[in-house]
């Protein structure tokens, strides 16, 4: 039934199909109401949900851009700030202007390193990766609440680790006691 739709006619049916999803309609109700079958609107609701989904990411994607840049301008300007701080003039007692450079002004570099700091945050960066050496040698990554208290991880689960170790490069990868 909803093969033959255009896709004009086929996007008005999501998208009433998205309001009545948003209200709480069942998918029987909403089928009934734009005139397809409900596993039509289940369709249709994995489709809007998959939509959702995808303007979640960029618009969190575009909000770290924009947070991103704004540090990047901030510490332009630091650095701008602390090499004008390096510059300095003094008058003689005829007058005359003497200009020299000294070591500059801390606090430019303070809030560059800051701008560093949260650029580092945005990213992700900053997510420590702790690492033990294994018996033979190789190294094994464990999640940082596991390093505390690997005694509470059943089998299942490290061996679960292990696979994913070994999937992302690490061959060797073992439990250690």
């Amino acid at each position: 039934m909803a093969a033959n739709l255009s896709k004009q006619e086929r996007e008005q049916k999501i998208s009433i199909t998205a309001n009545l999803y948003l209200k709480g309609h069942r998918q029987t109700d909403i089928a009934n109401i734009i005139g397809v079958t409900q596993q039509q609107v289940s369709y249709y609701i994995k489709e809007i949900q998959k939509r959702w989904l995808e303007a979640q990411i960029k618009s969190f994607d575009q909000a770290k851009a924009v947070e991103i840049e704004k540090i990047n301008h901030i510490e332009s300007k630091a650095w701008e700030a602390f090499e004008k701080s390096k510059q300095k003039r003094i008058k003689d007692k005829s007058g005359e202007i003497h200009e020299y450079e000294d070591g500059g002004d801390a606090k430019f570099l303070q809030i560059a390193l800051n701008c560093i700091d949260r650029r580092v945050k945005i990213l992700g960066l900053d997510r420590e990766k702790p690492t033990e050496s294994g018996s033979n040698g190789s190294v094994v990554i464990l999640p940082t609440n596991m390093r505390e208290n690997p005694i509470q991880y059943s089998e299942a689960q490290l061996d679960e680790l292990i696979k994913a170790a070994k999937i992302d490069g690490y061959e060797d990868a073992e439990i250690i006691d």
